[in-house]
């Protein structure tokens, strides 16, 4: 499909296939104008103009030669000339305001040098490539002490714990421990600390205030005592108690009753 070139989007849409298609350029070559790359993206027939420009939308021919310039270089907006076209009305009438100045427009290419340059920015882009992949597997085949060399941009630094083998550091860490032979020699070596940093031998000090408080409070009695009983609390139990009695002696006299009565009977 297509891409439709309007007013609005033709200077990017150039500008996204000069970019695609003839850069990189050698070292001092200038860059082909508007014009030029213009016309060579119509003529891959990859490109249309909208019809747009069939009912008087053109846009200006200097104007666009004057940004297409500062877009590739913006310094060329120090050249008055330049930025003069691209920016403002200077009341020149229409045939001499729209042609640009050959004296900056002028690229030195004609019709026929797209395919040339074409091939060679492909050329440079592939010799890119090819650098850029080739110095990636050169990395790869160099030891990692070669690659953290060149990251440290050749200094040289002295071999320090880092560099040891992991099993003779682990080694020399263990061999620096001192192992206690009893619990007491545990204890001092590294003794437990309660929360507030203070050694854990005892009550912390707030804990050992509130126990020194609730010892001095005076003892509430217990539920089965008699001092902590009502009046009233030991008329009931005292009430109770006489009914457990009688009713264990009621159930005496009839078991008594029981047996006699069982006894007649067996008698002949």
């Amino acid at each position: 499909m297509k891409i439709k070139l309007t007013p609005k989007n033709m200077m990017n849409q150039v500008y996204k296939f000069y970019k695609e298609h003839l850069t990189p350029r050698p070292p001092g070559r200038k860059p082909p104008n508007f014009r030029h790359c213009l016309m060579w993206a119509l003529a891959t027939g990859d490109y249309s103009l909208d019809w747009q420009f069939q009912f008087q939308k053109q846009i200006s021919w200097s104007a666009a030669e004057a940004t297409w310039a500062i877009m590739l270089n913006p310094r060329k907006a120090l050249t008055w000339e330049i930025l003069l076209p691209a920016a403002f009305e200077d009341g020149r009438r229409g045939a001499e305001r729209h042609e640009p100045d050959e004296t900056w427009a002028d690229d030195g290419y004609s019709i026929g040098d797209y395919a040339r340059l074409a091939v060679q920015a492909a050329t440079m882009r592939e010799e890119a490539n090819d650098e850029a992949a080739q110095a990636a597997f050169d990395m790869e085949d160099e030891p990692d002490g070669a690659a953290d060399d060149a990251q440290n941009d050749g200094e040289t630094h002295e071999e320090g714990p880092a560099h040891l083998d992991p099993m003779v550091a682990i080694g020399n860490y263990l061999s620096g421990i001192e192992t206690p032979t009893s619990d007491e020699e545990e204890n001092a070596a590294s003794p437990m600390r309660f929360s507030d940093g203070s050694p854990a031998a005892g009550l912390p000090v707030y804990a050992a205030a509130a126990a020194d408080r609730m010892a001095r409070r005076p003892r509430t009695p217990s539920i089965e005592s008699d001092v902590s009983m009502t009046e009233s609390e030991r008329r009931r139990e005292a009430s109770r108690r006489r009914t457990r009695y009688v009713l264990d002696d009621e159930a005496e006299d009839d078991d008594d009753e029981l047996e006699s009565g069982n006894s007649s009977e067996s008698s002949p």
